[in-house]
C-alpha cells in the first residue's frame, strides 16, 4: 500500500481590476456603498448574512451584500 502525500498551497494574489489595486478579498473604500456599511460597523459578504446578521445594504457597487448585526429586541 502507498501512501501519497499532498501539499497544500494557498492560491495566489491575483489583481482585481475593479478594485484597481492587488486583492486578497479585503474591501477597497473607492465604492461608496462599501465605504458606507464600514463606516457604520458593519461588514461586506458575498451571498447570505450569517445567522445573527440581516442584509441591510450592499458594498462594491451592489456586488456584494453590506451586513448588520440584527439587535436584540
Amino acid at each position: 500500500m502507498t501512501i501519497q502525500r499532498f501539499a497544500v498551497v494557498p492560491s495566489p494574489v491575483v489583481p482585481s481590476p475593479a478594485l484597481r489595486c492587488w486583492s486578497t478579498g479585503s474591501a477597497d473604500p473607492i465604492f461608496a456603498d462599501t465605504a458606507e456599511c464600514r463606516s457604520q460597523g458593519n461588514f461586506c459578504r458575498v451571498g447570505a448574512c450569517p445567522p445573527t446578521f440581516t442584509a441591510s445594504g450592499s458594498c462594491h457597487g451592489g456586488l456584494l451584500k453590506c451586513c448588520s448585526k440584527i439587535l436584540a429586541e
